[in-house]
């Protein structure tokens, strides 16, 4: 005979697969992936062009600069020549010339260029005025616009550092999808959790089960499905992303850094963060009293936190106290840590051990979560406060 916990959650397996917002689900996300790399190498395979028009005292040395610029950005640099700053400023305003330069002193583009703006177009343009701008600088100097020219192709000096340079690549992109896909499992799968205890709560099917199951062998049992079910989700986008990458003509290894380490990590953290949150969506859900009530705000406030830290993190490369400390609090641990292991700001000996505190965290979270469902879920038509539960005593058993 299979242990009950083992029977519960073969049930949450079959009764999940059974259902078509299920499928439908797994499918819309699979191909909402599919749709996302073919798109990211359809953007990324695309070859810019930029239209140049510029006036007759404009210096050939600008234009080749100009010229040499293009090829650094893997772009084709078009110039053309009119008359006077009218034309060039009609070109522009039609739209079909990307950079009006008017002698050494004016460049005229059609929109101005937003703080933060790293489009290849931004790229571009803020490049080509610096070009212009240095050019200009050195021939009022008095050199001329060969010497000039000269002077800005001088050897770069040699470089001294204390420190050696960090890993190319330090595992930004994979951590990023790491904390994108954490998130939403963690966020999607509670959510599916706290709804399955709700609704076996408020239709009374959770006492039927407790005659032969105990509370905490239930609670279990459902997470353990849940989360065999959300790991196989996981796992298989996981494997439809690397195949698309693939067949749209990408490296996969190279793209996102992945190295062994960086493929174990993001599921040792998903393993623990959905333990933990699974686990207080479920208490939460035996709190309530029906199933427009919602008792796990403040989880994923939690949740969140976790997120848009990591996320920061991961954007900016410079860690701060702040991230340190979450990484360190089991419940926000999933998301910082795994952004400071991306790029490389800390040791492994702290990466592990964080993982350890998260994962001594988890027998005590279940216990806690245990408690709470078995004294909540037989209370049907009532809500539960959390004063209630969480008070000396409040924890009452549920008879098998």
């Amino acid at each position: 005979m299979s242990h009950p916990i083992l029977l519960v959650a073969a049930r949450e397996i079959a009764v999940r697969f059974r259902s078509r917002a299920f499928r439908v689900t797994t499918a819309i996300t699979a191909v909402g992936l599919v749709g996302f790399i073919a798109f990211a190498a359809l953007r990324g395979g695309q070859h810019h062009e930029y239209e140049v028009v510029r006036t007759p005292d404009v210096s050939a040395v600008t234009l080749a600069r100009l010229g040499a610029l293009g090829e650094a950005l893997d772009a084709e640099v078009r110039a053309a020549e009119v008359d006077t700053r009218e034309e060039a400023l009609a070109a522009v305003r039609s739209g079909e010339v990307d950079l009006g330069i008017v002698g050494s002193g004016e460049v005229i583009i059609e929109r101005g260029l937003a703080n933060g703006d790293t489009s290849p177009r931004a790229r571009f343009l803020a490049a080509a005025v610096e070009v212009i701008r240095t050019q200009r600088g050195l021939e009022s100097a008095g050199l001329s616009p060969e010497a000039a020219a000269g002077a800005l192709s001088a050897a770069p000096p040699k470089i001294t550092s204390l420190k050696p340079a960090p890993p190319e690549n330090r595992g930004r992109a994979s951590a990023l999808v790491g904390i994108v896909l954490l998130f939403l499992m963690i966020n999607g799968y509670g959510l599916w959790v706290s709804a399955a205890v709700v609704r076996e709560k408020t239709s009374r099917l959770s006492e039927l089960l407790l005659v032969t199951v105990k509370a905490r062998e239930l609670l279990t049992g459902k997470l353990l499905g849940v989360a065999t079910l959300a790991f196989g989700h996981a796992i298989s986008l996981g494997l439809i992303g690397i195949v698309a990458r693939i067949v749209a003509g990408g490296n996969v290894l190279q793209d996102f850094n992945l190295t062994l380490a960086s493929v174990l990590w993001p599921v040792a953290w998903f393993l623990v963060g959905f333990a933990l949150f699974a686990s207080l969506y479920a208490a939460a859900g035996s709190m309530v009293r029906n199933p427009e009530d919602s008792n796990a705000s403040p989880l994923f406030a939690v949740l969140m936190l976790g997120y848009i830290s990591a996320s920061t993190l991961i954007a900016s490369g410079e860690p701060s106290t702040y991230h340190y400390v979450l990484a360190w609090f089991p419940l926000t641990a999933p998301f910082n840590m795994l952004g400071l292991i991306g790029i490389g700001a800390v040791p492994l000996w702290q990466a592990l051990a964080s993982l350890g505190l998260a994962v001594v965290s988890v027998p005590l979270v279940l216990w806690l979560a245990g408690g709470i469902y078995a004294t909540a879920v037989v209370r049907t038509g009532q809500r539960v406060k959390w004063h209630q539960v969480l008070r000396p005593g409040g924890f009452r058993r549920t008879p098998a």
